[in-house]
This record gives C-alpha cells, structure tokens and sequence, in this order.
C-alpha cells in the first residue's frame, strides 16, 4: 500500500499490506468460501456419489451371476457370498465381493427355492440415500433401493425380499374420488396404493383449482 504523501515515482514510499489488512482479507476469502461451500451442498454430492457405486456394484453383480449360473445350471449362495464383503468368494468371476462404499454392509439378498444352497432365482437389494436417484424406486413397495434380479423371478417374490414391505393380499386406491379396491391379489398396477380399506387416510375427494382428483391411483 502506498503512503499518502509519497511521490508516484519515489518507490522507497511505498509498503506492503499490514498484519490487520491480510487478516481482513482472508477473512472476507474464507466467508465467501463457506458460503459457496454450503450453497453447493457437498453432502447431496457425497450421497449420490454414493448410490452411483451402490449401482454400479449391483450390475456388476447380475452380470457375474449370470456367467456363473450359466457354467453351474445354479447360482451361489448369496447369503453367504455377499456376507464375504470384499472377500475372494466369487473368484474367478470378480475378484472382490463388493458391499456399501459407505457403511461397509454386505448387500441384501433373497433367493429361490428359500433355503437352498444352489438357487435358481435370486434378488439383490442396495438401499439409497439421496433423493430421487435413478432406478431406485422401480418397485412401490421396495421404496428407495436399488434392486437387480435373475430373469423370470415373480413381483411377489421381489416385495417379499426387502421385507415383504406393502405386500397385501388385495390393495386399495383412489379412483374418480373414492376408495375402492384396486387388485384382488399380491400385485397392483397403479399407484399411489394401500393395503388399508381407507387408503392409508389419503384423501380421495381431494380436487385442484381445475376440478380434477389429485390422489387418484394411476398406472
């Protein structure tokens, strides 16, 4: 900073900035960083991040499940593979077992015939954590999760596998105002859905500014 008194062409006048003046303006720098900081939300980024790998590994599951089915005519356990988490149990078809990049668990599993050590049919799950990620809500009753599966395997059994969340035997929605039932077994085609007579208390008279039903139970 120069002196206020001091020739332009006289160097000597001239100093740097004070120990208070940095101190302001480091200050001011780290403000704006923080603020920056928190407008982006890193942890929304951390938690996407997140569900990327947690989808990437399933898919990586259903691919070498599927060449080892076709060498051996059945899967493998899962239960006891997928608990070997970054262990060599599906060597050689993948090297490590993958499991949550953030909590370290072993994925979910629920295979066909139940308790077989040679499945015919299986299902993985991997529960999301930021809002809204692709593909992890394919399945109503199975909300924010991530799910592969073997070819050909039932709705039913899906549901059944991440703890038979919503599995009914007849559901009910909304429709042109009124509760009424929807499905007459274990699987339904429309959403938003309930195993309760009243619609899970949703509200199906409900109208928007145009006079038409806002909750109504659509494929």
């Amino acid at each position: 900073m120069k002196h206020p008194t001091c020739p332009p062409k006289l160097r000597s006048c001239w100093r740097g900035f004070t120990l208070a003046e940095l101190l302001i303006v480091i200050t001011i720098i780290a403000v704006l960083a923080v603020l920056i900081l928190l407008s982006l939300n890193p942890f929304t980024y951390f938690k996407r991040a997140y569900d990327t790998e947690r989808k990437d590994d399933v898919y990586q599951l259903k691919n070498i499940l599927e060449s080892y089915y076709a060498d051996h005519e059945y899967y493998p356990d899962l239960k006891v593979v997928l608990a070997d988490c970054n262990g060599d149990s599906l060597q050689p078809y993948l090297d490590k077992v993958p499991c949550d990049p953030n909590t370290g668990a072993a994925y979910a599993s629920y295979t066909l015939p139940v308790g077989s050590t040679k499945p015919q049919q299986y299902v993985i799950y991997a529960p999301t954590t930021s809002e809204n990620f692709p593909d992890a809500n394919t399945v109503d009753q199975c909300p924010d999760t991530l799910i592969t599966s073997s070819p050909g395997i039932s709705q039913t059994a899906i549901i059944i596998g991440c703890g038979g969340k919503g599995l009914c035997t007849q559901y009910y929605g909304c429709k042109n105002g009124a509760c009424t039932q929807v499905s007459f077994d274990s699987t339904v085609s429309c959403t938003p859905n309930s195993c309760d007579s009243d619609c899970g208390g949703v509200d199906c008279a409900a109208q928007n500014g145009q006079g038409g039903y806002i909750n109504e139970c659509l494929p």
